[in-house]
């Protein structure tokens, strides 16, 4: 199979693929060579020898995902079955609207006030904002990955079934050092999430030690939770 990455012009549309933002270049590097060994005369590639890496793409101004460039290709059995010799692979750092990424991020950073009021929700393996488990405490405002279990957690806000692999958050530090924090959770869903918040046993509760933070839960999240052990804990006013 050969994998396409760069950017490639397929009747007229231009499809830029991501993945080598994310620091994984070997689609690229693998693509390039393939192509140039498999069609050295710039014959064409036969659509049934395209297949698409998973990742996120740039596709007529849009960035789409993989699902959805899959989609193209089979839906346009005639547009793309044969690829004349204007095929070209390009690194996506050419691509103007893909280089500053990484560098938004970091001016978002450093523009955040910090006197800010921060909304934050918690994940179901009780990760705050989308800071996934395992993401540092020093993080900041990043580009990531999602865990398969937050895909499926939110299936529902996904259009027509494609599913967003990435995403972009503000890090925990950068949560921890905002002047007031408030966590909204509900839902039955949440029960595990929120009594390792409460109790200290997950990445979420490093918000215990926020100097201004407020949770608000509904009944059935609270079904693990000791409110009479809580009530002990110095650092946490409840109120019912």
């Amino acid at each position: 199979m050969l994998s396409l990455a760069g950017s490639v012009d397929l009747s007229g549309r231009e499809i830029w693929f991501l993945d080598r933002y994310f620091g994984k270049d070997s689609y690229y590097v693998y693509a390039v060579n393939a192509f140039h060994n498999a069609f050295p005369e710039g014959k064409g590639i036969p659509v049934d020898k395209i297949h698409v890496p998973q990742g996120i793409f740039y596709h007529n101004g849009t960035i789409v995902h993989s699902d959805t460039l899959d989609r193209i290709f089979e839906e346009n059995p005639g547009d793309y079955s044969m690829l004349g010799p204007e095929v070209f692979i390009l690194p996506n750092a050419e691509h103007p609207v893909l280089q500053g990424i990484e560098a938004s991020t970091r001016d978002y950073e450093a523009n955040l006030p910090s006197e800010r009021l921060q909304i934050l929700g918690i994940g179901v393996e009780g990760h705050i904002g989308f800071n996934e488990e395992g993401t540092l405490e020093d993080s900041v405002t990043h580009l990531g990955v999602l865990a398969p279990s937050t895909i499926e957690a939110n299936a529902d806000d996904f259009n027509d079934g494609i599913k967003t692999r990435y995403y972009v958050t503000l890090g925990t530090a950068s949560i921890m050092e905002g002047h007031t924090a408030v966590l909204l959770a509900n839902g039955g869903k949440k029960i595990e999430a929120v009594y390792g918040l409460l109790h200290g046993n997950n990445s979420a509760s490093v918000l215990r030690n926020h100097p201004n933070v407020y949770v608000f839960l509904t009944r059935d999240t609270l079904g693990l939770c000791d409110l009479d052990e809580l009530k002990k804990d110095e650092r946490i006013e409840i109120r019912q």
